[in-house]
């Protein structure tokens, strides 16, 4: 009887190793596929950066300085040479694609919640290169950075 188990445990166990090796290479390449999350391209940059690194970045000209907030906010006070896209339009995401995304986008709200959000969205849509300010408009203002009224 007890060798009886044996061969049946055997048998048993034999089929289900079996079974896990039949696995053809196009079934394993789908279910890598769907377990492994795209890598994202290996020369890209998307950085939280704290004032005096924005500020360095923004002095060479290069890209794009984004305020992403409210109307209001802007009008209040933003950085000099800036552009304006409302994070809360409800066109926001189809504005960013206006932008060229070969060219640093450096962008920015009031403390850096919906700038990194955006930073994000860039990221997800391919831009080269993005920066966050660190604190946003708040931490620029009171490092008493230049900004424009």
């Amino acid at each position: 009887m007890m060798n009886m188990k044996n061969v049946l445990f055997g048998l048993i166990a034999f089929i289900s190793f079996s079974a896990c090796g039949t696995m053809s290479n196009d079934s394993a390449d789908k279910v890598n596929q769907n377990t492994e999350s795209p890598a994202p391209p290996q020369d890209q940059i998307a950085v939280n950066v704290d004032v005096e690194e924005f500020q360095s970045l923004i002095a060479k000209k290069q890209g794009v300085v984004l305020d992403v907030r409210t109307p209001q906010e802007y009008n209040a006070g933003h950085l000099t040479d800036c552009t304006h896209m409302d994070f809360y339009s409800s066109d926001f995401s189809q504005q960013l694609d206006q932008l060229d995304k070969n060219k640093p986008v450096y962008v920015y709200c009031k403390v850096g919640g919906r700038s990194g959000k955006t930073m994000s969205m860039l990221k997800d849509k391919g831009f080269a290169e993005v920066y966050n300010l660190d604190g946003g408009y708040d931490a620029w203002s009171k490092a008493k950075m230049p900004v424009e009224k």
